[in-house]
């Protein structure tokens, strides 16, 4: 690991909430946006990821909270 270099895991979360962050900026017609509001209807091809990226978020979300809840926790 390098001097004043996050490791790789918490570069590529940031970059990702940076994303989201523009993306809901923009205006709700944009491809991007709907994006992350979709849900695809039917049945998805076989060995297609089971994730859309809403899901993915969300995921990653919960395991940020829990996070902060065990840092809380042993700050206590």
């Amino acid at each position: 690991m390098r001097t004043n270099q996050l490791p790789a895991i918490e570069e590529i979360r940031k970059r990702q909430w940076k994303w989201i962050g523009n993306t809901l900026r923009n205006s709700s017609n944009c491809i991007t946006r709907q994006a992350l509001t979709c849900n695809p209807e039917g049945k998805r091809k076989r060995g297609s990821s089971k994730n859309i990226l809403r899901r993915e978020i969300e995921a990653d979300m919960k395991k940020d909270k829990q996070q902060l809840e065990r840092a809380e926790k042993d700050c206590r």
